[in-house]
């Protein structure tokens, strides 16, 4: 294989690590402002065409799901599925800290850090316009075909 051909196929597996990454950390900040915002916020994704096909991620999958089942009333009912959904996908490690903030093995302390890291006053619309904001990201990034 001649230098060049060597450097590019790096370079093209750099990309897609990168964008792998990105879109992992904007699958989990919509979760994250889903979560806070439950029945506003599943109003923004359906309107920017976003559905459980855009998440790549099988944990922010669940929780999108979780969300979308129980998107009113007590908070806990929303987790309570999350939990059941994060455990049918092998998410589910009750040993996992509540500090792990990258990963994708969730308990219930970290579940309960996340859920409530975010919170929502009715008056604040700058979360909703970044969870706008990503969601229209999310829609793109499903679009981003990475050449092997």
């Amino acid at each position: 294989m001649p230098v060049y051909q060597k450097y590019q196929t790096q370079a093209m597996y750099d990309y897609g690590v990168l964008v792998a990454t990105h879109r992992a950390k904007v699958e989990l900040d919509i979760v994250r402002l889903l979560l806070a915002e439950r029945q506003r916020g599943m109003a923004i994704l359906k309107a920017a065409g976003v559905t459980y096909d855009h998440f790549g991620q099988p944990d922010c999958g669940a929780m999108y799901l979780a969300v979308m089942e129980v998107p009113a009333g007590p908070i806990i009912g929303t987790l309570e599925l999350a939990r059941k959904l994060l455990r049918a996908e092998r998410c589910w490690d009750e040993a996992t800290p509540e500090c792990d903030e990258w990963g994708s093995r969730w308990s219930t302390a970290k579940l309960v850090r996340f859920a409530s890291s975010r919170t929502l006053s009715m008056n604040d619309g700058a979360d909703l316009a970044e969870l706008a904001m990503l969601a229209v990201e999310l829609a793109g990034l499903a679009e981003v075909k990475v050449a092997a």
